[in-house]
């Protein structure tokens, strides 16, 4: 997507489908749905807050965002998928859930992140980087060492 300028702006479970290919081992094609909130990405920051509070990257809710909050969002999900649980709350009071996204903090470190390897805690903290312009971008993601110690 970002390679060819669309940014999805509301990156979440709901919006991955994984299926899998019984002709292959465990290979898994995963494919992005719900392009609702999507736009072309333009060098010009865009100042829309829209998508699913928990998964919002905090410069969506204060605006000036671009490509890199879908960083973010993978984060959320990736986190998600690791630990059973999500690093900010999703509460019925958006506005609370987005006072938890703008503070920014969250750890990996308890009982679900025992066993979950260096790898993977280094790519999670990375996409959950605060600020935009260090959080790790699309391409640096797919290289990452996480994917090749599968």
């Amino acid at each position: 997507m970002h390679s060819q300028n669309v940014v999805h702006r509301d990156l979440k479970p709901d919006n991955i489908l994984v299926k899998n290919d019984p002709s292959t081992n465990n290979s898994y094609d995963l494919r992005v749905i719900d392009f609702g909130f999507a736009d072309v990405f333009t060098d010009a920051p865009s100042f829309m807050c829209v998508g699913t509070p928990c998964y919002m990257a905090p410069e969506m809710i204060t605006g000036g965002y671009h490509k890199s909050a879908d960083l973010w969002s993978l984060g959320v999900v990736m986190y998600g998928l690791l630990s059973g649980n999500l690093p900010f709350p999703d509460l019925p009071d958006t506005d609370k859930t987005k006072q938890h996204v703008l503070r920014g903090r969250y750890h990996l470190r308890g009982p679900p992140w025992e066993t979950v390897s260096a790898a993977a805690k280094n790519l999670v903290s990375r996409l959950l980087t605060y600020d935009p312009e260090k959080r790790i971008t699309a391409s640096e993601a797919l290289q990452h060492i996480f994917f090749h110690e599968l």
